[in-house]
């Protein structure tokens, strides 16, 4: 399994739209917006704290995570 690091760019999206697109509480029930938010935000700083330039949220490559986003906030 590859660290979220070293996903190419162009693959990121598409595993962050599912991620989310997936994810769910032990129970079944899915994540409360500010839940994802808090995610998001933690693991935009690990890939800052690891090289990443970018802002996952504001790179147009992320158009897909960005629509899944949009919908929950």
């Amino acid at each position: 399994m590859k660290k979220v690091e070293e996903i190419p760019e162009d693959e990121l999206d598409d595993v962050l739209y599912r991620f989310h697109a997936e994810s769910r509480l032990q129970n079944g029930d899915e994540y409360e917006p500010d839940s994802l938010a808090v995610m998001q935000g933690s693991l935009d700083r690990h890939l800052k704290n690891n090289g990443k330039s970018y802002n996952i949220l504001r790179v147009r490559k992320f158009a897909m995570f960005i629509c899944f986003w949009m919908l929950y906030n």
